[in-house]
């Protein structure tokens, strides 16, 4: 995100404290979503805090990622759906126009 936002500024789009301020709106977003996901794992009382079904889900987790990170298909569709989430889809295409 934050690159595409200098690339308008590079092209005279856009003025670089709006292009940061823009990225920064942008990732604070995300930023409290993601932590307020992640907290929802604090819960003593989730499958993934008892000893051994939490053990197996890490486990599966762990391979999943894994395997992800080494099929590039994979790869490219969560990288793909981070991005979505994360609204550089929009930025792009403001930036193309």
């Amino acid at each position: 995100m934050l690159g595409s936002q200098l690339v308008r500024v590079a092209r005279g789009e856009l003025a670089l404290v709006n292009a940061i301020a823009g990225y920064e709106t942008q990732m604070r977003r995300y930023g409290f979503h993601a932590v307020a996901e992640s907290r929802k794992q604090f819960d003593e009382r989730d499958a993934i805090h008892r000893p051994i079904v939490g053990s197996f889900a890490l486990g599966a987790m762990r391979t999943a990622m894994r395997v992800v990170n080494n099929v590039p298909p994979l790869k490219r569709r969560m990288i793909d759906s981070e991005n979505r989430f994360r609204g550089s889809e929009e930025e792009d295409a403001m930036a193309s126009h």
